[in-house]
């Protein structure tokens, strides 16, 4: 069958937001594959359009990662999820983000080619709503709002 088929990569995520003025979100990400990890500090300016939203991230090395976390933003918890990719039969790029606090519940985001593309998920996924537009499923959010994913959709 083709789900047993599908080749994941387990990615651990942690995410931490520095302060920052108005229209832009800067944080950093430590990316752990297998026991590697790598750090990017990623600053986000809010166009106002989804479409045109600038993101510039840079790698940085564990020093500056560690000398970040100290000047984290107190009032933003630090976002923590494995994500697991995989690349569906159609050539989909899938991710899956589990978020820690956040049992039974799982954020899908597929990279497809066109809007009416039809994803397959795994046979133990299930949609419970999709959020594509919905502001409280975005990163910021999650994380302004306590770290865990809203179950109550």
């Amino acid at each position: 069958e083709m789900v047993a088929s599908m080749r994941f990569r387990k990615v651990e995520i942690m995410q931490t937001y520095l302060p920052s003025d108005g229209d832009k979100e800067v944080y950093v990400r430590q990316r752990g594959i297998d026991g590697e990890f790598s750090f990017t500090k990623t600053v986000y300016y809010d166009t106002r359009d989804p479409a045109s939203s600038i993101e510039l991230e840079s790698r940085i090395e564990g020093d500056e990662y560690a000398k970040s976390l100290i000047a984290a933003d107190s009032r933003m918890a630090q976002i923590r999820k494995n994500r697991y990719c995989y690349v569906d039969q159609d050539r989909h790029y899938l991710k899956i983000d589990f978020y820690y606090g956040t049992p039974g519940y799982a954020l899908l985001e597929a990279e497809v080619r066109n809007r009416n593309d039809k994803v397959n998920l795994p046979d133990w996924a299930k949609v419970v709503r999709e959020v594509t537009n919905d502001p409280r499923f975005s990163n910021y959010e999650i994380s302004r709002t306590g770290g865990k994913l809203p179950t109550r959709v």
